[in-house]
C-alpha cells in the first residue's frame, strides 16, 4: 500500500519517523526541536547530559525526489554536526525521507556513514515506510497518524456506506472537502483517549475555535474503528433517537452537532429532558458512544436553566473537552495556520514572507500564533483567495494582524464594502432559513419575493443567479443533497454576522417577515429582532390570512414540523410586547390552529397558551374565547402533556372569569379536560420511572459476587431486582399523590389506585425490558502503565518558537 506523505506537515513526518524508528530499534525515542539538539530530530527518551544517545533519527519531509548530491551532503553535514556535539549514536543513525531512493544509492550512503564512524546507518525512504506501515503488526503506528491513513485508506468510503445522517448530508460533504485541513493536535489525542474509555464526549468552546472540525475528525476516527456514525443536530433529536439501532451489527457513534442549538432561546426544558434520556440510553449500551458539541455560552445557559441538566453536566466533567485557543500549544496553532494556507493553495512567497523576522527575534508566523485573538475561524478567513487578493506580499503579515486585532470586522467589511444590495439581500434570506443547507429552488423563491420591495434591484434580469455566482466561495457554498442542489453559509461566522446585523436593523428584518414564503423564516427573524416594525409586518400578514398558509422548508420531512410550530415560536418571542390592539389578530391565528385537524398544530398552540402568559393578550376576551369552545378546548387538551395540564385548568378558570360564564357551562367544559386524565397518568408514570431509573448504576448495585447468582443468569437476575425496586418505589398511593400534585385534585378524582397500579406495572415492565445491561468483572485491576504506552504521546518541543519558524521554512 502506498501512503501520501505530502498530507503530513514536517512536524507530523518527524513524529511518524520517530515511531517507526522506535519500532525498528526497540528503544523508546523522543522528538526535539532545533537548537541545542545538535541536529537530532529524535533520540533516546532517557538520553541525558554527557551521555551519547544509542539512536538518532533525522527526518526530512522531501516530497519531491532529492538529488543524490543533496542526500549525501545532508547526511555528511548531519554526521559532522553530531560529532562536534559528541552526539554520534552508539547503535544506529536513521535518516527518513518522504520520497523514494534507489537501493544502490542507499548502499552507497551506508558505506559512507560507516567510514565516518557510524556503526549502523539506515535510510527509510517512502518505499520502506510504505512496507513497514502496511504490515499488520505496525497497524498501531498507522492509526496514531490520523492524516496519513485518512489520505491512504478507504475510510471515507466506509463512512459513506455505514453511516446515517439525519437531514444533513452537508456534513459528509464537509468532511470529504475539508479532510486536508484536519490537524492532529494534542486536543484531538485527548478527545480520542476520553472517547476510548467513556461512552460520552462533550466538546465545548467559543465560536470559531474548531468544535465542528474536531467532531468531524473524531467521526472519521471512530468510523475507521468500525463504528456506524449517526449524525444529527438538536433540530432532529427525535429522529436521531429513532434511527439509532445498536442491533445493526456494528457499534454506533451518535454525533449531535450544536446539540443545544445556536441561540439561548433554543434551550428549552423539553430539549434538555430529551438529551438526558438519550445520554442514559447511550450509557446503558455497550455498543453506543456519543459526541456532543455546543458553544460554551449556550451550555452555561442550559446549565443555569435546568437543575437536572446541571447535575448531568457535573457528572460529565471528566469527559468534557473545552477548546480554549488561548491555551492551545503554539506549535498546534502554527500547524492549523499552515494547513489553512495549504488548503487554499496560498503561493509559496506568501508563506515564506510569514517565516521572516518582523522584529529582532520572532518571525511573523510566530507573532500571529501568539496573538491573544488567535482563532481558527479568523485564520481560515485570512487564508482565503479573496483576502489575499487585497494584500501584497509585503503587507500580508500586517493585514492578518489587523484582522486579529478586529476579528468582528471580518464580515462587516465584506458585506459593507464588497457586496452589492442583491448579494446582501440573498445572504440575509439564506440566514432567515435557519441552520443547515437550503434547497436552491426554495432560496430562489424567497429571494425573488423579497426583492420586490427593493427599488434598487432590477427584477427584469436573473438577479438570483448573478448574486449566487458572486457570493459562491466567499460567503456561501453549494452542495448536492439527494440529487438536489442546496446552498449553505461558507462559515458559521457569517450567520453570526447576519444575526448581529438584523438584530439592529428593523427595516430589513421587517422586509423578510413581510415577504417570507416559509414559516421557519419567521422563527429565525423573531429570535434576533422583536422591534415594533417587525411585529407590524407579521400583524399585516395575519390580518390578510397569509401566515398559516406559509410553507415549511426542512430537509427532514419525517419530523413533521408544521407551520403552526414556527408561528407559535414567533408569537412567544413578542407576546409581552403586544398591546390591546393586537389581541384580535393573535386570537384569530390561534383559533385557526385549534380548528384544524392537525394534532401538531394543537400541540404548538397548547405550548403557547398553557404557559405562564403575560401581556395584554392573556387578559383579553379573544384569549378567553379559545377555552370556551368545546372543539378548541378538546384539541387543546389533546395537545397538552401532563406537565402543562394544571396550567390548562388554570387558563380555563381565568377564561371563566373574563367571560363570566355560568357554573353549569363551566362544568361541562371541565369534562373535556377530565377525558385526558388517563393519558396524563401514563405520561406521568413513564416520566417518574425514567427519572428514578436513569439515575441508578444498576450494574454496580447488583454484581454477581454479592448474590448467589451465576454470571450466565446475571442479566435476568438484575432485571428482576430492578423491577422489584421500581415497583416498590413507584407504589400506587405515592404515584397518585404525585399526580394529584401535578394536575390538581379535580383532574385526578376519578382515577383509582387499581388503575394506577396497573399503569405502573405496565410502564415498569416496558422500561426494564428495554434496559441494556453490561456486566463488568472488576476483580482485576487494569495495568495503567500499559494503557499509557498505547496512547499517542506528543512530546512538546523545548523551544516552540524555533519549531514554528522551522515548520514554515520547511514548507516553502
Amino acid at each position: 500500500m502506498q501512503f501520501n506523505y505530502s498530507a503530513l506537515d514536517s512536524y507530523e513526518f518527524e513524529l511518524l519517523s520517530r515511531d517507526v524508528a522506535q519500532r525498528l530499534t526497540g528503544i523508546k525515542l523522543s522528538c526535539y526541536t532545533e537548537g541545542k539538539d545538535g541536529g537530532i530530530d529524535a533520540s533516546d527518551y532517557y538520553f541525558g547530559p554527557n551521555v551519547r544517545p544509542s539512536v538518532v533519527v533525522q527526518a526530512k519531509r522531501w516530497i519531491q525526489r532529492a538529488s543524490h548530491s543533496k542526500l549525501e551532503s545532508t547526511m555528511v553535514a548531519l554526521i559532522n554536526q553530531l560529532c562536534s556535539c559528541d552526539n554520534l549514536p552508539s547503535k544506529s543513525l536513521i535518516f527518513a525521507v518522504a520520497s523514494g531512493v534507489s537501493e544502490a544509492f542507499q548502499q552507497r550512503l551506508s558505506t559512507k556513514a560507516k567510514s565516518l564512524g557510524v556503526p549502523d546507518f539506515q535510510l527509510l525512504d517512502s518505499v520502506k515506510l510504505d512496507q513497514l506501515l502496511s504490515d499488520e503488526s505496525n497497524s498501531d503506528i498507522l492509526r496514531k497518524h490520523f492524516k496519513l491513513w485518512i489520505a491512504g485508506t478507504n475510510v471515507l468510503q466506509n463512512l459513506y456506506n455505514r453511516s446515517f445522517f439525519v437531514g444533513c448530508d452537508l456534513y459528509l460533504a464537509d468532511i470529504s472537502e475539508r479532510k486536508s485541513l484536519f490537524v492532529q493536535t494534542e486536543l484531538f489525542n485527548r478527545a480520542v483517549d476520553i472517547l476510548e474509555s467513556n461512552s460520552c464526549l462533550l466538546i465545548t468552546g467559543d465560536p470559531g475555535t474548531g468544535k465542528t472540525t474536531l467532531t468531524q475528525m473524531l467521526a472519521l476516527q471512530m468510523s475507521a474503528d468500525g463504528y456506524r456514525v449517526l449524525y444529527s443536530s438538536y433540530y432532529e433529536l427525535e429522529s436521531a433517537i429513532s434511527a439509532s439501532s445498536p442491533d445493526s451489527g456494528l457499534p454506533e457513534l451518535i454525533v449531535l452537532d450544536d446539540f443545544l442549538g445556536q441561540n439561548f432561546l433554543d434551550v428549552r426544558p423539553g430539549l434538555l429532558r430529551q438529551i438526558s434520556r438519550l445520554l442514559f440510553m447511550v450509557k446503558k449500551s455497550d455498543k453506543r458512544k456519543i459526541i456532543l458539541n455546543s458553544r460554551i455560552s449556550i451550555l452555561n445557559e442550559a446549565d443555569r436553566k435546568d437543575d437536572s441538566f446541571h447535575r448531568l453536566i457535573r457528572q460529565l466533567d471528566d469527559q468534557l473537552v473545552y477548546i480554549d485557543t488561548s491555551s492551545m500549544g503554539l506549535l498546534d496553532k502554527a500547524r492549523i495556520f499552515l494547513s489553512n494556507l495549504r488548503f487554499e493553495n496560498v503561493s509559496q512567497p506568501y508563506i515564506k514572507a510569514l517565516s521572516e523576522k518582523v522584529d529582532k527575534d520572532k518571525a511573523g508566523c510566530v507573532k500571529i500564533c501568539e496573538h491573544p485573538n488567535y482563532n481558527p475561524r479568523v485564520i481560515e478567513y485570512c487564508s482565503r483567495p479573496e483576502f489575499i487578493e487585497r494584500c501584497d506580499l509585503n503587507n500580508y503579515y500586517s493585514a492578518i494582524v489587523s484582522r486579529l486585532n478586529n476579528p468582528v470586522d471580518i464580515w462587516k467589511n465584506e458585506f459593507e464594502e464588497r457586496l452589492g444590495e442583491e448579494e446582501r439581500v440573498l445572504a440575509y434570506q439564506l440566514f432567515s432559513f435557519g441552520r443547515g443547507p437550503v434547497r436552491l429552488s426554495h432560496l430562489k423563491t424567497a429571494f425573488n419575493s423579497r426583492i420586490k420591495l427593493s427599488s434598487g434591484i432590477d427584477c427584469s434580469i436573473d438577479c438570483f443567479d448573478r448574486a449566487i455566482k458572486r457570493l459562491k466561495s466567499a460567503v456561501v457554498k453549494t452542495v448536492i443533497i439527494a440529487g438536489e442542489l442546496h446552498v449553505a453559509m461558507v462559515n458559521p461566522s457569517v450567520n453570526d454576522y447576519c444575526a448581529a446585523f438584523l438584530a439592529e436593523n428593523a427595516p430589513e428584518s421587517a422586509s423578510i417577515v413581510e415577504t417570507a414564503i416559509y414559516a421557519n423564516q419567521l422563527e429565525t427573524i423573531f429570535k434576533v429582532n422583536t422591534d415594533r416594525p417587525v411585529i407590524n409586518a407579521l400583524k399585516l400578514r395575519a390580518i390578510k390570512g397569509e401566515v398559516l398558509s406559509l410553507e415549511v422548508d426542512w430537509p427532514t420531512p419525517w419530523l413533521n414540523l408544521c407551520t403552526e410550530h414556527y408561528v407559535c415560536f414567533a408569537l412567544q418571542q413578542i407576546i409581552e410586547l403586544l398591546t390591546d390592539n393586537d389581541s384580535e389578530w393573535v386570537g384569530s391565528l390561534l383559533r385557526e390552529m385549534l380548528d384544524s385537524e392537525n394534532p401538531k398544530a394543537w400541540e404548538s398552540a397548547s405550548l403557547f397558551l398553557s404557559g405562564s402568559g403575560r401581556g395584554a393578550f392573556f387578559n383579553s376576551t379573544y384569549y378567553a374565547n379559545l377555552f370556551c369552545s368545546y372543539l378548541s378546548l378538546s384539541h387543546l387538551a389533546k395537545g397538552t402533556s401532563f406537565l402543562l395540564a394544571f396550567n390548562l385548568l388554570e387558563s380555563l378558570e381565568k377564561a371563566k372569569k373574563i367571560l363570566n360564564i355560568s357554573n353549569k357551562a363551566f362544568d361541562c367544559l371541565l369534562l373535556v379536560l377530565k377525558a385526558e386524565a388517563d393519558r396524563w397518568l401514563t405520561e406521568y408514570v413513564i416520566d417518574s420511572v425514567e427519572s428514578f431509573g436513569n439515575g441508578r448504576d444498576w450494574e454496580s448495585e447488583y454484581q454477581p459476587s454479592m448474590y448467589d447468582c451465576y454470571i450466565e443468569d446475571w442479566e435476568t437476575f438484575v432485571k428482576n431486582k430492578i423491577h422489584e425496586v421500581l415497583v416498590k418505589n413507584m407504589n400506587a398511593h405515592s404515584m397518585l399523590c404525585g399526580l394529584c400534585d401535578e394536575l390538581g385534585e379535580f383532574l385526578t378524582e376519578d382515577i383509582s389506585l387499581d388503575q394506577v397500579e396497573k399503569v405502573v406495572e405496565d410502564c415498569v415492565s416496558e422500561y426494564v425490558w428495554d434496559l441494556r445491561l453490561e456486566y463488568e468483572d472488576d476483580g482485576e485491576d487494569c495495568n495503567d502503565g500499559s494503557a499509557c504506552d498505547c496512547r499517542y504521546d506528543i512530546v512538546k518541543y523545548q523551544n516552540d518558537t524555533r519549531a514554528v519558524e522551522r515548520l514554515f521554512i520547511e514548507s516553502c
